[in-house]
């Protein structure tokens, strides 16, 4: 069973069919309202309180709230308390748990790589459809001109 001083990463409340998920195959991830983090991080809490908690902790939360960023509050409270927050970016957000735990599942290396890069917070990640580099590839490639069949006989 986790320990709280195992938790790494916590999966807020509006993620919590994906919590579940990453809770039964990671062994240093908890989620809001469950054990080990249940007491300190019940269901319902409040942004505003949670925030103090588990930056205060250095635990990673994961999240689908973009308004933490946005809400002066919050992200006053996010700076202070050095909060290290990975968000699910885009249209994902408000799409199946499954599609959800894929993005997650599929970034999760550059997660770690991000969180062991910096691990003071606090800081932001975007967890996007496509890694940062293959949209610069893809925009190269778009940029490129079709080569002319005159310069190229045979094709």
């Amino acid at each position: 069973m986790l320990q709280l001083d195992d938790v790494t990463y916590v999966v807020d409340e509006n993620l919590l069919r994906v919590g579940a998920a990453l809770v039964a195959v990671r062994k240093d991830t908890a989620r809001f309202g469950r054990t080990p983090v249940g007491d300190m991080l019940p269901p319902g809490i409040l942004d505003t309180d949670w925030i103090p908690i588990v930056g205060e902790r250095g635990w990673v939360v994961i999240t689908n709230d973009k308004h933490l960023r946005t809400r002066p509050v919050e992200a006053e409270l996010a700076i202070a308390h050095k909060l290290k927050a990975i968000h699910l970016h885009g249209k994902v957000g408000k799409q199946s748990a499954w599609a959800q735990l894929t993005r997650i599942v599929t970034r999760w290396p550059a997660i770690e790589h991000h969180r062991e890069k910096a691990p003071e917070g606090p800081w932001w990640l975007w967890v996007r459809r496509r890694p940062p580099w293959r949209r610069r590839a893809r925009k190269r490639m778009s940029e490129m001109r079709r080569p002319s069949t005159r310069l190229m006989p045979g094709w």
